[in-house]
């Protein structure tokens, strides 16, 4: 069985993540605002509802439930609450090597090229 090329997706992908981010420090910075004003209100600057799901159905269409699951890891789970920054790292098949992602391409190129993490390693070089 050939190996699907998600390349084409790389760019689309990079804006859905690079937006749904920028959209949470907006709404975040909004919420320090109000904070630093002594109101207890919050803020929520999102994507409309229906729009995100609907995009987010044409996505697992396109790239498959797995591959999004791994797209929304690297969007919330590899974020750290408290310290705001990427902690994303993954392991070879063997357990014995660890990574961490240090970028969008790293990522793209471990969980949508299935690149080993001797390959991340190599391409830094």
């Amino acid at each position: 069985m050939a190996k699907k090329n998600f390349e084409p997706w790389r760019e689309v992908l990079r804006k859905f993540v690079d937006e749904h981010q920028h959209t949470d420090e907006i709404s975040m910075t909004l919420n320090e605002l109000f904070r630093q004003l002594n109101s207890d209100n919050a803020f929520n600057l999102g994507i409309p509802y229906k729009l995100n799901l609907a995009v987010e159905e044409i996505l697992k269409l396109a790239i498959g439930q797995v591959k999004f699951d791994w797209l929304m890891w690297w969007m919330y789970d590899s974020i750290s609450i408290m310290s705001g920054k990427r902690h994303a790292i993954v392991g070879d098949a063997t357990g014995n090597n660890d990574v961490e992602l240090l970028n969008f391409d790293e990522f793209f190129d471990f969980a949508f090229k299935n690149e080993s993490v001797e390959q991340i390693i190599k391409n830094r070089k």
